[in-house]
């Protein structure tokens, strides 16, 4: 079974956000900047939406904690999710 919680997964999204990021700067008249970085809540929102299956729901309540600030609340979720998930996703907190 190919389990799509992967490390892999992970960095290609990040890698489409940031450069989604940093157009839109380029656009929009700001400067650009090599370093842009996509938010956790962001890439674990688009993640949990190509990749989440049964998980989608808990990911996407996790990604909505982050992005108001959450942490707490959001370890607290996450630890209570199955194995799979609930290590990915505090993975995902601890990298932020």
């Amino acid at each position: 079974m190919n389990l799509p919680f992967t490390n892999e997964n992970w960095d290609k999204i990040a890698d489409e956000l940031a450069c989604n990021i940093a157009q839109c700067r380029i656009f929009g008249g700001l400067p650009y900047n090599d370093n842009v970085a996509a938010p956790t809540h962001a890439i674990l929102s688009v993640y949990a939406k190509r990749y989440g299956g049964i998980d989608e729901k808990d990911m996407l309540l996790v990604a909505d904690m982050l992005k108001f600030g959450d942490k707490l609340s959001a370890v607290e979720y996450a630890a209570q999710l199955d194995t799979d998930p609930r290590d990915f996703l505090i993975g995902a907190i601890v990298k932020d």
